[in-house]
C-alpha cells in the first residue's frame, strides 16, 4: 500500500503545482517559467540520481531514456501551451478541471488501447462522466 502514499503526495504537489498556472500565466515570460520549473526538477532529480548510482540501484535501458525524452518533451510543451491558456484570458476554474479530466481521458484510452486494460460497462460509464464534466464546465 506504499504506493497509495505515493499516490496522495503526488496528488497534493500537483495540486500545489496548479496553484500557481494563472500568477505564471500573468507575472512572467512563459519560456522563464518553464526555464525555472526545470531547474528544479534538475534540483530535486541529481541527488536522487547520484544516490542511487552509488548505491547501484539506478537501472536504465536505451527504451527507458527514449520514453523519458520523450515524456520529458511532452511536459514541456504542456507547460508552455497551459501556461499560454491563462496569458490568453482562461479562467482558473474551467482550464485546470478541463486540463486534468481531459488528460484522465486520454490516459485511459491508451491505457485500453495500447497496455490492453480492461475495457467494460463501469469503464464506460467512467469515461462518459468525464466527458460530462467537461461540457458541464465549459457549456455557457
Amino acid at each position: 500500500m506504499l504506493w497509495l502514499l505515493f499516490l496522495i503526495l503526488g496528488i497534493l504537489t500537483g495540486g500545489l503545482y496548479n496553484l500557481f498556472f494563472k500568477v505564471v500565466g500573468k507575472e512572467i515570460h512563459f519560456t522563464l517559467a518553464l526555464l525555472i520549473v526545470s531547474v528544479m526538477g534538475c534540483i530535486i532529480a541529481l541527488p536522487l540520481v547520484l544516490y542511487y548510482n552509488f548505491t547501484n540501484e539506478l537501472v536504465f535501458s536505451t527504451k527507458g531514456c527514449v520514453a523519458s525524452a520523450i515524456m520529458g518533451v511532452s511536459l514541456a510543451l504542456g507547460i508552455l501551451f497551459f501556461v499560454l491558456s491563462f496569458k490568453f484570458g482562461a479562467p482558473l476554474s474551467i482550464a485546470i478541471p478541463v486540463y486534468s479530466i481531459s488528460i484522465l481521458l486520454m490516459s485511459a484510452g491508451v491505457g485500453v488501447l495500447i497496455y490492453n486494460e480492461p475495457f467494460n460497462l463501469r469503464y464506460i460509464i467512467a469515461v462518459m462522466m468525464g466527458i460530462s464534466s467537461i461540457v458541464l464546465l465549459t457549456a455557457k
